[in-house]
């Protein structure tokens, strides 16, 4: 068995240990209580709310392209926007799908850097959207989360994020001597600044980050209320990009055991119960896998016809 066999199962059986770990400290007869409180109309209205997204996200990433390289059609971005988030919820890996995304972005014209650097730039913008939203809602919540540790980790977290996006982004004027790691990130700085640098372009970009983030929290938050879970808005929106890096992190199967994990701490901040956690994480996850099946259908739809064309 090689390498990436091995990898593949140690993230399998890290989210089942996770989430094996945390059924034994809670009450499955309360957990199944919260899911019966869900309804169909919220779940139907949160699909809607992440397919909204996924369009947003196409348009963000469309953008970002058109910095250094002609308009590529809604059309066919949307396509690889949809199988890519299919592929991140199904692969190991949740950043599987930005790897095809990629590489169908140099299919399209794109330099190999362009459409590496395109795609990540465009992750980049989505981080940005989520830690926008946290430090809206953070004065609200400032309060509660300097109150604990982890409070104040969160709160750590989403200005050294911030502070990291600083870096980044002038991190081609820093003098450093010549190293391919080092130049990985000088080049990705200088296509950062790119976008940055022309301002049209840059609010559009910035403007469908904020909207495609609300494909996050505010989906949460309906399931949230449906569930009846007691938690704010502002809540949700100042944890979870502290969730989201944490989910991201490549020891689980794209990301779950690590989600549920952290949505439980955090959320328990504000007093909501570990049951009422885990089964909102769950429920979350379901959708996001829901919402992505459409990138199942447009991805066996092309195979189909590349093979006929074949």
């Amino acid at each position: 068995m090689n390498q990436a066999s091995l990898f593949f199962f140690f993230k399998i059986i890290f989210s089942l240990g996770v989430i094996y770990f945390l059924g034994t400290h809670l009450d499955f007869h309360q957990v199944k209580n919260d899911l019966s409180h869900l309804s169909y109309a919220s779940f139907f209205f949160c699909l809607l709310w992440l397919w909204s997204s996924y369009f947003t996200g196409t348009k963000r990433w469309q953008e970002i392209i058109a910095c250094d390289f002609r308009k590529i059609s809604l059309g066919e971005l949307w396509a690889q926007v949809m199988i890519g988030a299919f592929l991140n919820q199904c692969l190991p890996s949740s950043v599987g799908g930005d790897v095809y995304r990629g590489f169908m972005a140099k299919r399209q014209g794109l330099s190999t850097e362009w459409a590496i650097n395109s795609t990540l730039i465009d992750r980049f913008y989505g981080l940005v959207g989520l830690i926008f939203a946290g430090f809206l809602a953070l004065p609200f919540e400032f309060r509660t989360l300097m109150t604990t540790y982890l409070g104040q980790i969160i709160l750590g977290c989403l200005f050294l994020t911030f502070f990291g996006f600083v870096i980044l982004l002038f991190f081609h004027r820093i003098p450093l001597f010549n190293h391919p790691f080092l130049q990985f990130f000088r080049t990705f700085s200088q296509r950062l600044w790119l976008t940055v640098n022309q301002r049209t372009g840059t609010w559009n970009i910035l403007f469908f980050s904020f909207l495609t983030s609300s494909g996050l929290f505010m989906p949460l938050y309906i399931l949230a209320l449906d569930m009846g879970v007691s938690i704010r808005l502002s809540q949700i929106a100042v944890t979870l990009p502290f969730i989201f890096l944490i989910s991201v992190l490549p020891i689980s199967f794209a990301g779950w055991g690590l989600r549920e994990g952290t949505m439980v701490v955090c959320l328990g901040l504000f007093g909501v119960d570990k049951e009422e956690a885990f089964a909102l994480s769950v429920v979350f996850g379901f959708v996001q896998i829901v919402a992505s099946l459409p990138g199942l259908i447009i991805w066996l739809f092309r195979k189909s016809s590349f093979l006929k064309a074949a």
